[in-house]
Protein backbone atom coordinates (compact mmCIF):
# COMPACT_ATOMS: atom_id res chain seq x y z
CA UNK A 1 0.00 0.00 0.00
CA UNK A 2 1.06 3.33 -0.98
CA UNK A 3 0.69 6.53 1.07
CA UNK A 4 1.05 9.66 -0.58
CA UNK A 5 1.41 13.02 1.79
CA UNK A 6 -0.31 15.20 -0.69
CA UNK A 7 1.00 18.68 0.83
CA UNK A 8 4.51 17.69 -0.65
CA UNK A 9 3.29 16.72 -3.77
CA UNK A 10 0.60 19.76 -3.98
CA UNK A 11 4.29 21.62 -3.65
CA UNK A 12 6.04 20.32 -6.03
CA UNK A 13 3.49 20.10 -8.58
CA UNK A 14 2.86 24.20 -8.04
CA UNK A 15 6.90 24.74 -7.89
CA UNK A 16 7.19 22.70 -11.18
CA UNK A 17 4.26 24.39 -12.94
CA UNK A 18 5.09 27.73 -11.61
CA UNK A 19 8.72 27.05 -12.87
CA UNK A 20 7.35 25.88 -16.53
CA UNK A 21 5.20 29.05 -16.76
CA UNK A 22 8.22 31.19 -16.13
CA UNK A 23 10.71 29.76 -18.49
CA UNK A 24 7.78 29.54 -21.48
CA UNK A 25 7.09 33.60 -20.71
CA UNK A 26 10.99 33.88 -20.79
CA UNK A 27 11.44 31.97 -23.89
CA UNK A 28 13.43 28.91 -22.43
CA UNK A 29 11.15 26.57 -23.18
CA UNK A 30 10.47 25.35 -26.21
CA UNK A 31 8.19 21.95 -25.16
CA UNK A 32 5.24 22.29 -27.37
CA UNK A 33 2.40 21.59 -25.49
CA UNK A 34 -0.32 21.75 -28.48
CA UNK A 35 2.05 19.06 -30.64
CA UNK A 36 -0.94 16.46 -30.51
CA UNK A 37 -3.51 18.85 -31.74
CA UNK A 38 -4.13 20.63 -35.49
CA UNK A 39 -3.09 23.96 -36.14
CA UNK A 40 -5.78 26.14 -35.65
CA UNK A 41 -5.31 27.56 -38.73
CA UNK A 42 -6.71 24.48 -40.31
CA UNK A 43 -9.89 25.45 -39.00
CA UNK A 44 -10.75 28.63 -38.86
CA UNK A 45 -11.30 30.58 -42.24
CA UNK A 46 -9.32 33.63 -41.53
CA UNK A 47 -6.13 33.13 -39.98
CA UNK A 48 -5.74 36.86 -38.72
CA UNK A 49 -5.64 35.96 -34.84
CA UNK A 50 -3.71 37.16 -32.00
CA UNK A 51 -3.51 36.21 -28.27
CA UNK A 52 -4.61 39.13 -26.13
CA UNK A 53 -4.58 39.31 -22.21
CA UNK A 54 -4.37 42.17 -19.70
CA UNK A 55 -1.23 41.35 -16.87
CA UNK A 56 -2.27 42.40 -13.34
CA UNK A 57 -0.51 41.67 -10.33
CA UNK A 58 -3.08 40.57 -7.78
CA UNK A 59 -3.08 40.33 -3.80
CA UNK A 60 -5.31 38.34 -2.14
CA UNK A 61 -8.30 40.26 -1.09
CA UNK A 62 -7.73 42.63 -4.05
CA UNK A 63 -6.14 44.10 -7.21
CA UNK A 64 -2.38 45.34 -6.89
CA UNK A 65 -1.04 46.19 -10.01
CA UNK A 66 -2.07 46.57 -13.84
CA UNK A 67 -2.36 48.76 -16.52
CA UNK A 68 -4.82 51.38 -14.80
CA UNK A 69 -2.49 51.68 -11.65
CA UNK A 70 -0.33 52.25 -13.61
CA UNK A 71 -1.26 55.07 -16.11
CA UNK A 72 -2.50 56.67 -12.80
CA UNK A 73 0.83 56.52 -11.30
CA UNK A 74 2.56 58.15 -14.71
CA UNK A 75 -0.50 61.03 -14.52
CA UNK A 76 0.49 61.71 -11.02
CA UNK A 77 3.69 61.63 -11.99
CA UNK A 78 3.28 64.30 -14.70
CA UNK A 79 0.79 66.57 -13.07
CA UNK A 80 1.63 66.43 -9.38
CA UNK A 81 -2.07 66.15 -8.21
CA UNK A 82 -4.24 62.92 -7.90
CA UNK A 83 -7.13 65.07 -8.64
CA UNK A 84 -5.71 66.08 -11.92
CA UNK A 85 -4.35 62.90 -12.62
CA UNK A 86 -8.07 61.31 -12.41
CA UNK A 87 -9.68 64.01 -14.40
CA UNK A 88 -6.93 63.13 -17.35
CA UNK A 89 -8.20 60.18 -17.27
CA UNK A 90 -11.74 60.63 -17.16
CA UNK A 91 -12.06 59.23 -13.89
CA UNK A 92 -13.50 59.64 -10.36
CA UNK A 93 -11.39 61.15 -7.78
CA UNK A 94 -12.88 58.73 -5.16
CA UNK A 95 -11.85 55.87 -7.68
CA UNK A 96 -8.44 57.42 -7.72
CA UNK A 97 -7.71 57.64 -4.25
CA UNK A 98 -9.45 54.11 -3.99
CA UNK A 99 -6.69 52.77 -6.17
CA UNK A 100 -3.53 54.60 -4.22
CA UNK A 101 -5.48 53.94 -0.49
CA UNK A 102 -5.59 49.78 -2.44
CA UNK A 103 -1.98 49.93 -3.42
CA UNK A 104 -0.65 51.75 -0.11
CA UNK A 105 -2.24 49.26 2.04
CA UNK A 106 -0.59 46.36 0.27
CA UNK A 107 2.52 47.60 0.18
CA UNK A 108 5.43 48.20 3.48
CA UNK A 109 6.22 52.03 2.43
CA UNK A 110 3.82 53.87 0.26
CA UNK A 111 3.60 54.32 -3.59
CA UNK A 112 2.07 57.92 -3.77
CA UNK A 113 3.04 60.43 -0.94
CA UNK A 114 0.57 63.13 -0.29
CA UNK A 115 1.36 66.70 0.89
CA UNK A 116 -1.50 68.24 2.50
CA UNK A 117 -2.63 71.99 1.89
CA UNK A 118 -0.94 75.16 2.23
CA UNK A 119 -0.67 78.65 -0.01
CA UNK A 120 0.00 76.44 -3.06
CA UNK A 121 -1.88 73.78 -2.36
CA UNK A 122 -1.49 69.99 -1.58
CA UNK A 123 -0.11 67.67 -3.90
CA UNK A 124 1.05 63.77 -4.63
CA UNK A 125 3.75 62.54 -5.54
CA UNK A 126 5.00 58.91 -6.47
CA UNK A 127 7.44 58.00 -4.13
CA UNK A 128 10.49 55.83 -5.01
CA UNK A 129 9.11 52.40 -4.45
CA UNK A 130 6.30 53.25 -6.98
CA UNK A 131 8.57 54.40 -9.61
CA UNK A 132 9.92 50.95 -9.11
CA UNK A 133 6.79 49.32 -9.08
CA UNK A 134 6.51 50.94 -12.36
CA UNK A 135 9.82 50.01 -13.98
CA UNK A 136 9.53 46.17 -12.83
CA UNK A 137 5.76 45.97 -14.28
CA UNK A 138 6.75 47.59 -17.59
CA UNK A 139 9.39 44.88 -17.93
CA UNK A 140 7.12 41.95 -16.92
CA UNK A 141 4.47 43.50 -19.44
CA UNK A 142 7.05 43.44 -22.45
CA UNK A 143 8.47 39.79 -21.45
CA UNK A 144 4.10 39.49 -21.00
CA UNK A 145 3.46 40.58 -24.95
CA UNK A 146 6.82 38.74 -26.34
CA UNK A 147 5.51 35.55 -24.73
CA UNK A 148 1.83 36.45 -25.97
CA UNK A 149 3.34 37.40 -29.65
CA UNK A 150 5.72 33.83 -29.96
CA UNK A 151 2.46 31.74 -28.65
CA UNK A 152 0.23 33.73 -31.27
CA UNK A 153 2.59 32.31 -33.99
CA UNK A 154 2.91 28.89 -32.46
CA UNK A 155 -1.53 28.96 -32.44
CA UNK A 156 -1.23 29.79 -36.16
CA UNK A 157 1.99 27.63 -37.57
Amino acid sequence: MYYFNFKIIHEWLRKTIKSFILQAINGRNKINLFSNFMSISQILKNSHLQLNATLRIVGEEDRFFGPGRLQLLEQIEKTGSINQAAKNMEMSYKKAWQMINSMNAQTKNPIVITQTGGSSGGGALVSEEGRELMGYYKELHKRFQDFLDRETKNLLS
